[in-house]
């Protein structure tokens, strides 16, 4: 039975007795008013493909991580400020999209860009997300634009291209190898939620000379915990990372930065899935249907446990009570009904 203001039906927003709130209206045991509510998000979508090279020292470039939105904590991707929370309207259904990692492109074995991700519903903006841009491969195609920018390249004999763009307020631009008069290295990263692309540099003494991938960015909306037990975001210590851009180069990542978010590994290791890493930038190797690819994105929703409605679908759906609040977190495609 609903309830009524006069003759117009209240449906949802705010009831109030005096100034306190009242959050649910029944009869017997039937709800007849529920108050909209505030919800916390991370959107972050699949991370970008990386391109194939001719050897580690002239590899192809990294891809770019998948664009962050946020509103927990104090900053998004891009460098943005963290955004408003969403409100919820009881008995609406928002429809989760959780994007793919890109592959190789198959007729260039240029990187592909990532699936976006998003929370689409009937009464709010809808959060959407880029995938991240694909690796450049030199002579071939420049990193691609995409939520963080795939990197570039170049070989002695076959020139070079540039980093893609990252998209504003989602993440950084890839590594370019040129710039001015000046070539930096052919080892370029992806771009990051938290900054743009490297090119190359390991002390030399080191003997590894890689483009390390843009950082990531932590969002603790999910706490490390429970981020672990999910295989979500990249755990180190008590913070979980997300949308880190791929490396390139013959080496390891340059760990010495302090940074983290699933981004792949030089020499074509893929991105973390439900991070929105980038993938690494290869070697030759040409293009297979198993070709390793940028990593999956996540969507991730922070209720307050009194207003959760419990009612949610799809094939990887996990919740945890931290506090007063339940974080559910989508790692597929599905939906959650307020």
């Amino acid at each position: 039975m609903p309830l009524y203001k006069g003759t117009t039906e209240i449906t949802g927003g705010k009831l109030y007795k005096g100034t306190t709130e009242i959050m649910n209206v029944y009869k017997g045991t039937a709800t007849v008013f529920q108050s909209t509510y505030s919800v916390d998000f991370l959107v972050v979508a699949g991370g970008g493909g990386g391109a194939n090279g001719t050897n580690s020292s002239d590899p192809g470039g990294a891809g770019g991580a998948g664009g962050l939105r946020t509103s927990y904590g104090s900053n998004s991707g891009g460098g943005a400020s963290a955004e408003n929370a969403l409100t919820l309207t009881p008995g609406t259904v928002y429809t989760i999209t959780v994007g793919y990692g890109g592959n190789l492109t198959r007729s260039n074995n240029s990187g592909e860009n990532g699936g976006p991700s998003s929370i689409v519903g009937s009464d709010i903006t809808d959060i959407t997300t880029v995938g991240g841009g694909g690796g450049g491969r030199y002579g071939v195609s420049a990193g691609k634009a995409g939520g963080s920018g795939g990197g570039g390249s170049l070989a002695s004999g076959y020139g070079h291209v540039n980093g893609g763009a990252g998209t504003a307020n989602q993440g950084f631009a890839g590594a370019s190898p040129y710039e001015g008069s000046t070539f930096h290295g052919a080892q370029c990263g992806g771009g990051g939620a938290g900054s743009g692309g490297g090119y190359l540099h390991w002390p030399s003494s080191i003997g590894n000379y890689n483009g390390i991938g843009g950082a990531g960015l932590v969002v603790n909306i999910l706490n490390a915990t429970n981020a672990a037990a999910a295989s979500v975001g990249e755990v180190n210590s008590s913070n979980v990372w997300y949308a880190q851009g791929g490396h390139s180069g013959g080496g390891g990542q340059d760990s010495t930065t302090g940074a983290y978010g699933g981004g792949g590994e030089p020499n074509g290791s893929g991105g973390a899935d439900n991070t929105g890493g980038g993938c690494g930038g290869k070697i030759s190797g040409g293009y297979t249907s198993n070709n390793t690819r940028g990593g999956s994105g996540v969507v991730i929703l922070r209720i307050p446990t009194v207003s959760y409605s419990g009612t949610t679908t799809g094939s990887s759906v996990l919740t945890y009570v931290e506090g007063t609040d339940t974080v559910v977190v989508f790692k597929d495609s599905g939906t959650y009904t307020a």
